[in-house]
């Protein structure tokens, strides 16, 4: 069977509209990137695409509603930069799946697609399909975090995660010697995939899923010795008193998604409680801090 392509651009405005418009049509998955190669830096809400100008990319396989479809591309002063094109369908999936390669982030860790055979069955691998949410290592910020993790002693803590986004950072902390994780975003979606993801990789007895209000209940008043959020710069700054709340004394907090012009900026506003040290991968900024000592 072969399947259709059909790629265009189109304001942020009338996005979501197209997006559905298709889904209706048949499609069997709508993909969003930017249009024009602009970068969205700080963004709350991580499943919402925040582009200016999107590129809607949706595949149809043989049964369609191609009236529908002619509407969107025909009746639609917004859609711009239309492309159709013809899929057969082992190019279509092959291409897709060769994009994905198992991706070594230290000596003792990896991160392979489950269709995949990890290449060192000794690692600590975790088993991560790409998918809508949230995630999958290859970014500078979430690799940044899983290279620290695999560096630090964790066994029997409790980690939270929050800002989980497909729960990579929560799992990695339990295939790592965490007793448990609490993995909370404000995204359902994402909750969706922590809990997927936790089950694929056969820890989801000890990870602990929710939003931010079932906080409280995760806790159980318990503290943390490490608590890690790899969210955004503006957004970690007003989640300050949400983070410090859940660390024990002597805790570690794990800031990442923070650009290496934010830094001051973060870190000012950690202060004076906390120490920061630094690591960097291409722009993005690791922060490690720990507690001043009062004397």
């Amino acid at each position: 069977m072969d399947y259709l392509q059909v790629a265009f651009s189109v304001k942020k405005l009338y996005a979501e509209k197209m997006s559905e418009l298709l889904e209706t049509a048949g499609a069997l998955s709508v993909t969003v990137e930017s249009a024009d190669d602009e970068e969205i830096f700080d963004a709350a809400q991580p499943g919402d695409p925040m582009w200016q100008s999107q590129r809607l990319t949706a595949l149809f396989g043989g049964e369609f509603d191609a009236d529908i479809l002619s509407y969107v591309l025909s009746n639609h002063p917004e859609v711009d930069h239309v492309v159709v094109s013809k899929l057969p369908d082992q190019d279509w999936e092959r291409s897709w799946l060769e994009q994905f390669k198992p991706l070594q982030v230290s000596q003792t860790l990896w991160i392979c697609p489950s269709w995949l055979t990890p290449p060192d069955s000794s690692a600590t691998n975790l088993i991560i399909d790409p998918g809508l949410a949230f995630g999958t290592g290859t970014h500078q910020t979430t690799h940044l975090c899983l290279e620290h993790l695999s560096t630090m002693e964790l066994k029997d803590q409790l980690v939270v995660d929050f800002g989980c986004g497909s729960g990579i950072l929560a799992i990695a902390a339990i295939k790592l010697g965490a007793k448990e994780a609490i993995a909370v975003d404000i995204d359902p979606k994402a909750i969706d995939a922590t809990r997927n993801n936790a089950i694929i990789n056969r820890v989801s007895s000890k990870v602990h899923v929710g939003l931010p209000e079932n906080l409280e209940a995760l806790m159980q008043e318990r503290k943390s010795p490490l608590v890690i959020a790899n969210i955004l710069a503006d957004t970690l700054i007003e989640l300050k008193n949400v983070l410090t709340s859940m660390m024990s004394p002597d805790a570690i907090l794990l800031l990442s998604g923070v650009l290496a012009s934010q830094v001051e900026k973060v870190t000012s506003a950690f202060s004076p409680q906390f120490n920061f040290v630094t690591r960097q991968k291409d722009e993005w900024m690791l922060l490690k801090g720990q507690p001043t000592l009062v004397e």
